[in-house]
């Protein structure tokens, strides 16, 4: 199955362009898709694509040595969304994002956070590691959260300041290029897997 669907809707994550002056640290954004877009793109695709991104991912050296701020946007978060958070879902996705890969998530960032929102981040918080729950950073004001991303490097749907129609100006599509270069292969292995499984 091809994941190249989700191109027709918003973007909902990606690697931006900026870097943190200090440490280097590589940024990679994310929302959820709007609940209108749920019955199209699943919690599994959602998943299956951050994968992807982050297979590439290994092979970027700032992202292995500097590490990696991690900004997710509550905007568009609905209750479509909040059931799909259900514990075994929540595991695969720690187990993908944080011990199956070699980044050290520096900084977790919260904003645009609904009551919805916070309520599951409360449901997840349990399940994270001490070290990660310790860097999480839940911002009640978007001003806070453009003294660590400044707002002119950031999507309009994470509090930037550009419009929706110039999102596309400050994300880095390296990775992007680099999963659909593999397309062809990705679809081989999935096959192969399926075929494992049966």
């Amino acid at each position: 199955m091809t994941l190249l669907y989700m191109y027709d809707f918003p973007r909902f994550m990606g690697l931006l362009k900026y870097r943190d002056p200090i440490t280097g640290c590589m940024v990679f954004v994310f929302r959820s898709p709007p609940d209108s877009n749920t019955t199209w793109i699943t919690i599994e695709d959602i998943t299956t694509a951050l994968a992807l991104a982050l297979d590439e991912l290994i092979y970027v050296d700032t992202a292995v040595n500097n590490g990696l701020i991690l900004v997710a946007s509550g905007e568009g978060f609905g209750f479509s969304r909040m059931r799909d958070f259900t514990p075994a879902r929540i595991k695969i996705l720690i187990d993908i994002c944080y011990n199956a890969y070699p980044f050290n998530i520096k900084q977790f960032h919260l904003v645009q956070c609904s009551s919805l929102f916070n309520a599951t981040v409360k449901i997840c918080k349990p399940f994270l590691p001490r070290k990660l729950r310790n860097r999480i950073v839940v911002h009640n004001t978007i001003e806070s959260f453009h003294d660590v991303v400044p707002p002119n490097v950031t999507p309009s749907w994470a509090g930037g300041t550009g419009s929706a129609e110039k999102d596309w100006e400050v994300f880095d599509y390296t990775l992007e290029r680099a999963t659909l270069d593999r397309t062809e292969y990705h679809e081989k292995l999935a096959k192969r897997l399926a075929e494992g499984m049966t």
